[in-house]
């Protein structure tokens, strides 16, 4: 079990507003090239089968991480927060609902 306490960084100073998230991912092997890539964060612990739960910190209200999230489709699973699980689950119904008409 990991503490959140691991993942937490000071990225901003006490002026700024910005809200950050902390994102729990449970990645599969496949995608860990990307994750690295794309995201600051950290392994915080790897499978038998070599998928791996990863955290990270990101600024809410900023784009180009969520869609790059997007973009890895099934090859990762966001776990934490809660109300992140949603907004996929939302985003993509309505991305699906486009094609089924």
């Amino acid at each position: 079990d990991w503490s959140s306490d691991v993942c937490s960084s000071d990225l901003l100073d006490e002026t700024d507003t910005q809200v950050i998230w902390t994102i729990k991912l449970h990645c599969q092997p496949e995608a860990r090239g990307r994750v690295l890539e794309y995201f600051q964060g950290t392994i915080m612990e790897v499978y038998a089968d070599t998928s791996f739960l990863y955290c990270m910190q990101v600024p809410k209200q900023e784009h180009f991480w969520y869609a790059s999230l997007l973009g890895m489709g099934n090859t990762v699973r966001v776990l934490e927060p809660e109300e992140l699980v949603e907004r996929i689950k939302a985003d993509c119904r309505a991305m699906l609902k486009q094609y089924e008409k």
